[in-house]
C-alpha cells in the first residue's frame, strides 16, 4: 500500500514552491516566504477536504496513538491487515476485527506502524 503522509506532502510542496519562487524573474522571494505559501497552500487544502468530507491517511507508531483513536477507526496494519477497532483498553492492545469477515483479533504494537483510513465523524 503506497501512501503519503502530511510530511512527505509538505516537504514535496516545499520543494515544488520553492523552485516556483526561484523561477520568478527578479523574485527577491526568500525561505520564509516559502513557508509561508506553504502553509497557507496546506491550510487551504485542509479546509477543503473537512469541507467535503475527506481525510486523508496518516501513520501511527506508537500504543499511545492507537489508544487514543476512536471506536470503529479502520486502519490497516504493518501486516497489510484491515482492522476495524472496538473499545481502547488502555492496556497496550485493543480488540479489533476484520471487515466482511468479523474473526475478533487484538491489534498490539506489533502491528504498527499503521495506517489510519477512517474515522467516525472524519476527525484524524
Amino acid at each position: 500500500m503506497t501512501t503519503i503522509d502530511r510530511d512527505q506532502l509538505r516537504a514535496v510542496l516545499y520543494d515544488t514552491i520553492c523552485t516556483a519562487l526561484d523561477d520568478t524573474v527578479g523574485s527577491g522571494y526568500t525561505q520564509d516566504d516559502a513557508e509561508y505559501v506553504l502553509d497557507a497552500a496546506l491550510d487551504a487544502l485542509d479546509t477543503a477536504l473537512l469541507a467535503a468530507g475527506v481525510t486523508l491517511p496518516r501513520r501511527i507508531e506508537t500504543v499511545e496513538e492507537l489508544d487514543a483513536l476512536p471506536k470503529h477507526t479502520t486502519i490497516v496494519t504493518f501486516y497489510d491487515c484491515v482492522i476495524q477497532l472496538g473499545e481502547a483498553t488502555g492496556r497496550g492492545w485493543r480488540v479489533g476485527f476484520v471487515p466482511g469477515v468479523g474473526p475478533m483479533r487484538t491489534v498490539s504494537v506489533s502491528d504498527l506502524p499503521a495506517i489510519v483510513l477512517w474515522t467516525p465523524g472524519g476527525a484524524q
